[in-house]
């Protein structure tokens, strides 16, 4: 009875020797196998180009969306102000007045850098005020001939950077 347990405790030991050895070889084979595929795949580099490309296909319309609305805001708020001090001007001489001279004698002040990029015109005056206008000029980054308009009855913007943009 001796005999076979040592034995089957000798072929055991073997064929576990023999199950580390297979294993060992698997790990050089696996190890061999990797070397050689190190690099990227061409369905891989172009399955990260199209993903690039959907990304600034998306990315580029909103960036620029985003450009032209910061100079809108620009001639937005140089509307607003004169649209004040047309308002000031209205409670010291009891009319509305078309001219940006005017206004500017009343003390209003407006940035060079702005008045470089955009052209400013009050259509009306009196006691009726319709819109104050600006038109790009050419300085401004955007191109010339883009309006931006304040209604003064709505008192809403539109034009330029609000989607309904008519260049001139």
């Amino acid at each position: 009875m001796w005999v076979f347990f040592i034995s089957f405790f000798q072929r055991f030991n073997s064929n576990l020797f023999l199950l580390k050895e297979y294993s060992h070889m698997s790990n050089i084979c696996n190890s061999f196998n990797r070397q050689q595929r190190s690099g990227f795949t061409l369905v891989e580099i172009l399955i990260v180009v199209i993903i690039v490309a959907i990304l600034a296909a998306i990315a580029v319309p909103l960036y620029l969306q985003y450009v032209e609305g910061a100079r809108a805001a620009e001639a937005e708020t140089a509307i607003s102000a004169i649209w004040r001090a047309n308002q000031v001007y209205y409670q010291r001489y009891g009319s509305y007045t078309a001219s940006l001279n005017d206004l500017r004698n009343a003390g209003l002040t407006l940035e060079q850098a702005t008045l470089d990029n955009w052209q400013f015109s009050i259509v009306g005056g009196g006691d009726n005020l319709t819109s104050i206008q600006a038109t790009s000029t050419a300085n401004m980054p955007g191109g010339a001939g883009r309006t931006v308009r304040f209604d003064v009855e709505t008192a809403k913007f539109s034009g330029y950077g609000h989607g309904d943009d008519t260049q001139q």
